[in-house]
């Protein structure tokens, strides 16, 4: 039984009670004689006790429960926060690595991407996004992993990516030499979206599309100097 039935059952056998007690103790009192004046007082008085006391138990069990209820919420959104903001950082960071070529479909834009889209520093920013993250925040286990994996995800990236960046002449020969280091990539950063879906649904954020509060609470930033992470007033 939950304890809002168990507080109505209280309630009831108190009132119960109180109200056995109020028949019975005018008789008593009046020498078992109901009609006199003396024990009908004594009933109304009896009657107005009971009343205020099945009040004063329904207002504190009520505010007990509301009291419980919002705890639970407030759990509830300390849990989802920080999901939030690294449902949005993981959602970019597997953008960026999944868009690097890596097989014979991807060769007919290869050439494109590797001369004028790559960017190291756009996986850095990911990199640095995570980082920012309060770790201590995020309980569910999933959610760390998803961290781990995307980490994993965005280094080596970057680091292939740094080569080519170095010149990028070369990037024929660097891209066939690290396929399989980008492959993996890939990867660790489809493992990581897994598992954010995994704590998502654990946390039990259904909605589809993140909302601007989540990295703003948080108050992440991610700049090319570093990282900084500061609670939102």
């Amino acid at each position: 039984m939950s304890a809002e039935k168990w507080g109505w059952a209280s309630i009831f056998a108190v009132g119960v009670s109180l109200l056995a007690i109020a028949f019975g103790l005018p008789v008593v009192v009046s020498g078992w004689k109901p009609d006199t004046h003396q024990a009908v007082a004594a009933w109304v008085q009896a009657v107005g006790s009971v009343g205020a006391i099945f009040t004063a138990l329904r207002i504190a069990i009520k505010q007990r429960h509301d009291a419980e209820r919002q705890a639970q919420e407030d759990a509830k959104r300390r849990r989802q926060e920080p999901l939030r903001a690294l449902r949005v950082i993981v959602e970019r960071a597997q953008y960026l690595v999944v868009e690097i070529p890596t097989g014979p479909n991807d060769d007919y834009n290869v050439e494109n991407y590797f001369k004028d889209v790559a960017s190291a520093e756009a996986l850095a920013t990911a990199q640095r996004a995570l980082q920012a993250l309060p770790l201590g925040r995020i309980v569910d286990p999933s959610a760390v992993l998803c961290i781990f994996e995307m980490q994993d995800a965005l280094h080596i990236a970057k680091q292939v990516l740094e080569q080519i960046e170095q010149d990028r002449t070369q990037w024929p020969a660097i891209w066939a030499k690290n396929k399989y280091r980008l492959g993996s990539a890939k990867i660790h950063a489809t493992n990581a979206q897994m598992l954010m879906r995994a704590a998502l649904k654990d946390a039990e954020i259904t909605d589809h599309l993140m909302s601007g509060s989540g990295s703003a609470s948080l108050g992440i930033e991610a700049t090319g100097e570093g990282s900084s992470l500061s609670q939102a007033a």
